[in-house]
């Protein structure tokens, strides 16, 4: 008897020995799938946070590139009014003293495009001049009569792009008022860019090496100027030149 209570009692503590490894081990699988369930949750927590923060973000650039729209708006508009502004009273100057007639509106675009290799990458320049179509520059035509007679022309602009293995470097604008500190106003206010030739590349100082005429329409009066410009977009007036008559 007393065998059979000790083997009854050895059975029992076997037992509870069992008992207590499953519930020691379930309490792990509980622990652990919690503590999965955490990780997930901050995980989750996590990807919401960023995508709040990437939503926030694309918003405020939204926003910024509107902002910057409405300001570029603003601006060419406020430009356009100060063009139509001075024609006028340019024009109003010029009636005064004889007929003056507008430039018909040009919408002629002259472009070209030219590519070359410097050490390992493909740089490609594309450079289109275009009629500002604002009618303030001032063309006296004579004749044999003392009336005098007026034409109001247009500024023209070249716009210059950078490429490098086809990506955008940078763009740059021309326009004669590039040339007010070099050249005198009055001839300034009387002339009209137009569209350059293509020197060559400087490799030595990665500079793109153009001439720019600039002169008085229906007349000899004009300079060569020549301007660098690099693939950053940096500018560079190196000379002015009186063309050889």
């Amino acid at each position: 008897m007393p065998f059979y209570i000790s083997k009854m009692k050895n059975n029992i503590s076997l037992c509870l020995y069992f008992v207590l490894i499953f519930v020691f081990v379930g309490c792990n699988i509980d622990k652990e799938s919690l503590s999965d369930k955490n990780d997930n949750l901050k995980n989750i927590t996590k990807q919401n946070k960023n995508s709040i923060e990437k939503n926030d973000t694309s918003k405020t650039n939204q926003k910024k590139e509107e902002k910057d729209k409405k300001n570029n708006e603003k601006d060419e508009k406020k430009s356009n009014e100060n063009v139509v502004s001075l024609a006028k009273k340019l024009y109003q100057e010029l009636i005064k003293k004889g007929e003056v007639q507008f430039a018909p509106i040009d919408n002629q675009v002259i472009s070209q495009d030219t590519a070359f290799k410097v050490k390992q990458d493909l740089y490609e320049i594309n450079f289109a001049t275009g009629c500002m179509n604002d009618s303030i520059v001032t063309q006296e035509m004579s004749d044999f009569t003392a009336k005098k007679s007026f034409i109001l022309a247009h500024n023209y602009e070249t716009n210059i792009s950078f490429t490098i293995n086809g990506k955008p470097s940078s763009k740059k604008t021309i326009h004669k008022e590039l040339f007010k500190n070099k050249l005198e106003n009055a001839f300034l206010e009387k002339s009209i860019i137009k569209h350059p030739q293509f020197v060559k590349f400087d490799e030595t100082k990665n500079e793109a090496i153009f001439e720019f005429i600039i002169g008085v329409p229906n007349t000899d009066w004009l300079v060569i100027a020549a301007v660098n410009l690099n693939p950053q977009g940096s500018i560079r007036i190196v000379d002015i030149m009186m063309p050889d008559m």
